[in-house]
C-alpha cells in the first residue's frame, strides 16, 4: 500500500473529557454494516468516525447511512 509510510505519536496529557464515550463491537463481517445502521439510529446525538479499508469500502457505507436517512460524508 503505502511506499513510505511516516509514524506519527501524539502524547496526551492522560484523560479524556467526560462528555466523550468510546464503544468497541466484535461483530461478524456478515452482520457489520446492519449493526452500524442499527447502532447510529439508536443513539441520540450520534457523532463518530468509521474508519474502511478502501475507497469502495467507504463510499458504499456512506451511501447506505444516507439511504437511511443518516446523515454522512465520506473522505478519501
Amino acid at each position: 500500500y503505502l511506499t513510505d509510510p511516516k509514524r506519527i505519536t501524539v502524547h496526551s496529557s492522560g484523560k479524556l473529557p467526560e462528555t466523550i464515550e468510546h464503544w468497541y463491537y466484535a461483530i461478524a463481517q456478515a452482520r457489520k454494516r446492519q449493526a452500524l445502521l442499527q447502532i447510529m439510529s439508536e443513539v441520540d446525538d450520534f457523532y463518530g468516525i468509521i474508519f474502511c479499508q478502501t475507497k469502495v469500502e467507504t463510499e458504499a457505507i456512506q451511501n447506505a447511512l444516507v439511504k437511511a436517512g443518516l446523515s454522512a460524508e465520506s473522505f478519501h
